[in-house]
């Protein structure tokens, strides 16, 4: 969400006042110490380091929140676009650190399978469980370039990103609402109870063993009889259900380019 000029001149005011604060305590303090009211030079000496540290951090920050304020008052894109560079910069430095581990990784590998190669290893396990470690944490600081990618990605897009999920939830709305008209056509739970009666017998019958034909010729006939319902309410209500599956099964496909489109490296 795009700050406003209410937000950015808040926290410039607070920056001042926590350099203002800083000195103050350090003149107070200073005052006490002159006097010969008491005190330490190595404590003067701390305050005076943590008002001037302050001064620096903060001058730092002004300058940043007035850059942010001159774009804001170029307008939302320029804006944004400040916001985006800030958030590039801020994953470049730690892209280049992540390729900085892997190139030092891969050196290391090198270096071990010469090692092995030649012959020049005193402890043949040592150097096999060296290479092996490095491997792995080679293949974890590569994992974490992707994830970094990926972060960055969304953070640039996180408009974008939050539209999506946005979108997620109302298709599960309509999808929950979808299986509820599903359930209140009349007659739908009474067919479902017919389907299950029909699978629970089934199953009674084909645990019989073979010498029980009169109980499995008794089961047949219930089974027959339900079905003749359940047939009749399935006909009756196919064109509906296929309608609202057809409904949901859009709405899931619609669901699974959404998480593709979240979840897909960058």
């Amino acid at each position: 969400m795009q700050r406003t000029k209410r937000d950015i001149e808040t926290d410039i005011q607070k920056c001042k006042s926590d350099v203002i604060s800083f000195r103050n305590e350090y003149l107070a303090y200073e005052q006490v110490y002159l006097t010969g009211g008491g005190g330490n030079a190595d404590r003067k000496a701390d305050l005076y380091y943590r008002w001037q540290n302050a001064e620096e951090r903060v001058k730092k920050e002004i300058e940043s929140y007035e850059e942010e304020l001159r774009a804001l008052s170029n307008g939302r894109d320029s804006y944004q676009k400040l916001q985006d560079s800030r958030v590039k910069e801020q994953f470049s430095e730690k892209k280049r650190q992540i390729q900085n581990d892997i190139k030092y990784y891969e050196q290391e590998i090198r270096e071990n399978l010469g090692t092995l190669r030649h012959g020049h290893a005193r402890d043949t396990y040592a150097a096999n469980a060296a290479l092996e470690r490095n491997r792995n944490r080679l293949e974890e600081v590569k994992a974490s370039l992707k994830k970094c990618k990926f972060d960055e990605y969304w953070a640039i897009n996180k408009a974008k990103k939050d539209d999506l999920e946005s979108e997620k939830k109302s298709i599960f709305h309509q999808i929950d609402s979808l299986n509820n008209e599903m359930n209140e056509l009349p007659g739908y739970s009474t067919m479902i109870n017919h389907y299950e009666q029909i699978q629970s017998l089934t199953n009674e019958m084909k645990s019989l063993g073979i010498f029980r034909m009169k109980e499995k010729k008794d089961i047949k006939k219930q089974i027959k009889s339900i079905n003749g319902y359940y047939m009749q309410l399935f006909n009756h209500l196919n064109p509906y259900i296929e309608s609202i599956q057809q409904r949901i099964n859009s709405l899931q496909y619609k669901l699974q380019q959404i998480d593709t489109e979240l979840t897909m490296p960058r």
